[in-house]
């Protein structure tokens, strides 16, 4: 199994299967939903002006 690095994952541990890897990454990982709110937060860039 592996752990969710993300600070407000709701489920926390994936079985490597479920979530489509076989052995574990290097450095932190995020699951598919933590993963998918990382990338929409805002990150401090201004659109437009």
């Amino acid at each position: 199994m592996i752990g969710c690095d993300g600070p407000q994952c709701v489920l926390q541990w994936y079985h490597f299967a479920c979530v489509g890897i076989e052995s574990p990454p290097d450095g932190d990982w995020l699951c598919p939903e933590c993963e998918m709110m990382d990338k929409s937060q805002d990150h401090g860039y201004i659109v437009g002006d």
